[in-house]
């Protein structure tokens, strides 16, 4: 974290212009580093690198902090399977004890994300 090399890969994956893909990249982006590092770590890291890219380019802030909490939230449920949205798919999927492995679990996460993804992209305009 000291050595600024997450900040400049978001910024890197963010671009420089601001584009009709913007958001996509963002929560792409966001997603990849929420299920790589964690969600309390990307949302620490990220937050400032976003406000600064959003001002930039004149984007709305919350809008794209909303994206951001949300997309970073479902990259952690991807990898970790002691998140509480892990868990919960867990507990549907499975009527005994049983362990959902990454294979399994890794395209529910991803739909989670896909489906909360555009519910924060409707509810940020």
């Amino acid at each position: 974290r000291d050595s600024g090399v997450l900040e400049d890969t978001l910024l890197m994956l963010l671009g420089r212009q601001p584009g009709r893909f913007a958001r996509l990249r963002l929560y792409c982006a966001t997603l990849g580093l929420g299920a790589i590092t964690g969600d309390v770590t990307t949302i620490a890291i990220a937050t400032p690198v976003v406000i600064k890219w959003a001002r930039c380019h004149n984007f709305k802030v919350r809008p794209l902090l909303l994206m951001l909490v949300v997309s970073a939230t479902c990259g952690n449920a991807i990898f970790i399977t002691s998140h509480p949205s892990s868990i919960a798919m867990r507990e549907i999927m499975c009527e005994a004890q049983c362990t959902l492995g990454v294979a399994t679990q890794t395209p529910l996460a991803l739909l989670n994300a896909a489906i909360l993804g555009m519910y924060a992209v409707a509810v940020g305009e």
